[in-house]
Parts: C-alpha cells; structure tokens; sequence
C-alpha cells in the first residue's frame, strides 16, 4: 500500500508540480457521516480537480425542493 502511495505521490508532482507546491500540509475535513479524515496532498489535488467539484451540485432529492421548503440534501458536502 506504501509503495501505491508513493507512485501516485509522484506521478502527481510530476504532472501538477505548481498545484502539489501551493498545498503545505495533510487537511482535515469534516463529513458529517464519516467524522473527521485526513487527506495527504495527492488527495486534495484530486478533490480539487473541476469534474470533483461538479459533484457538489448534486442534489439526492431533485424536484422535493420544489414542493417543499425544506434545506436540501447535497451528495458531496466539503467545506
């Protein structure tokens, strides 16, 4: 499993080498199923990525929040 992490580590830095730079250390984010996980540098990169962040435009209950005034549920909540 090491040696995956390394070659994803470098392969990342090869080919995002300004985006790898630009992030200093491992982040902490917050889910609310899941609690706290830590996230290394490669995978925040891949978080970042604009087809992952599309993903936050998602919603689970589509036209409920039409009918009701309810808050929505979104199928990737990452702040």
């Amino acid at each position: 499993m090491e040696s995956l992490k390394n070659s994803i580590a470098r392969y990342v830095s090869s080919s995002l080498q300004e985006e790898f730079q630009r992030i200093r250390a491992p982040k902490m984010i917050h889910d609310t199923i899941h609690g706290y996980n830590l996230f290394y540098k490669h995978e925040i990169l891949v978080l970042d990525l604009p087809l992952m962040q599309r993903l936050r435009y998602i919603s689970q209950v589509d036209l409920v929040s039409l009918v009701f005034l309810l808050p929505t549920i979104i199928a990737l909540n990452i702040s």
